[in-house]
């Protein structure tokens, strides 16, 4: 029982495609059962160049969007073998990218997936067709103190091997306003639509881009989710969800934005997916549903790690993104004296756990 309480907690904040296929040696998944589920071992000829199956879902019930509202939307594909693990993530100079750490982990969790194994794609709303505007990584770097035991400091940086072009895509400027109950903000991605969560072969990606409104709440209001990680409330941005409409797996290090004098600006970075299990013994997968009221999100507060992203950038020699470093912005909806615990935002690899660990346990 100790060995599955920390292999969930390890889980909690990855995505579904990639934690999956760690799954056959503590339960026992063979080969048939695996693909069964989706996970495909076939190798990628040209990653990004075509619609792939996976587990990976991005924004439900969204609604389409112009590139123009987002121009520095990136999807990613770390392509790990008999597994492809999508992300997404915001460029932030025409050379870097900036989303999640969790994204960009080896099979075994132990250290990062080689800067070979990752595609980055951007510049159009119609990006799961287009077969241009694909980037190689020169460079990968993870925050130091990113780890896939917690959501915080879950921030990744991926300098390309060559510049974006401005006529392909825009970096975006970071928000360095206040950060307050109510702000208006969107997140964005490619993806399935649908709410209800099929875990099966025939998983159709949106054409389009899609995207979201999402209500920024106090870090008070997210306590239902929070228990044992402490983290001062600056750091991170929380939302609950509104109208069944939330992110998905598929949509971790993707943006967060706001609108500031007609400007879409970077707010946050997705860092996990926040959901109830309740207290029913009886869980079922049929059971598990994106944009669920009372779920909801982490997001990194970007323009409070811009000191590490521009000590990375430098050491990169690359040029430094837009961030306003204003001391006396005020960085929190909550008081500094709120301490919060634990984060039990949980993904579907502990749905999916808990209903093998039901079985095994009879």
């Amino acid at each position: 029982m100790l060995i599955l309480k920390i292999f969930l907690i390890t889980l909690s904040y990855l995505p579904l495609s990639k934690s999956l296929a760690s799954l056959d040696s503590i339960l026992s998944i063979g080969n048939s059962e695996k693909r069964s589920l989706g996970v495909s071992d076939k190798s990628l000829s040209n990653p990004l160049s075509t619609v792939k199956t996976d587990f990976s879902k991005r924004i439900t019930n969204g609604t389409p969007s112009s590139i123009s509202e987002f121009p520095y939307a990136v999807s990613i594909l770390v392509d790990l073998g008999s597994v492809e693990v999508h992300c997404s993530g915001s460029l932030i100079t025409p050379n870097l990218v900036l989303s999640s750490a969790i994204c960009f982990w080896d099979l075994n969790f132990q250290k990062e997936a080689k800067i070979s194994q990752i595609y980055v794609k951007l510049g159009s709303n119609q990006i799961i067709k287009k077969k241009n505007s694909t980037y190689k990584v020169a460079k990968l770097v993870r925050h130091p103190k990113a780890s896939i035991f917690n959501p915080f400091n879950n921030l990744a940086l991926l300098f390309l091997d060559k510049k974006v072009p401005s006529d392909v895509a825009l970096p975006a400027d970071v928000y360095t306003g206040n950060i307050t109950e109510g702000l208006k903000t969107r997140t964005c991605g490619w993806g399935v639509t649908s709410r209800d969560i099929k875990i099966s072969n025939d998983q159709v990606y949106s054409p389009t881009l899609n995207y979201i409104d999402i209500n920024i709440s106090s870090p008070e209001k997210c306590k239902k989710f929070i228990e044992y990680y402490e983290q001062e409330p600056e750091d991170f941005i929380c939302s609950l969800n509104i109208n069944n409409q939330g992110i998905c797996i598929g949509d971790i290090g993707g943006p967060l934005s706001t609108i500031e004098n007609g400007v879409s600006k970077l707010v946050g970075v997705i860092s996990t997916i926040g959901m109830q299990l309740g207290n029913s013994k009886e869980l079922l997968l049929s059971d598990i549903a994106c944009g669920k009221e009372g779920d909801g999100a982490l997001y990194m507060n970007v323009n409070q790690f811009s000191d590490w992203i521009e000590e990375e950038t430098k050491k990169f020699g690359s040029e430094f993104p837009t961030i306003n470093t204003n001391n006396e912005i005020k960085k929190s909806v909550a008081p500094k004296s709120l301490k919060l615990n634990k984060i039990n935002f949980l993904n579907f690899a502990i749905y999916f756990l808990l209903v093998k660990a039901i079985v095994l346990f009879l």
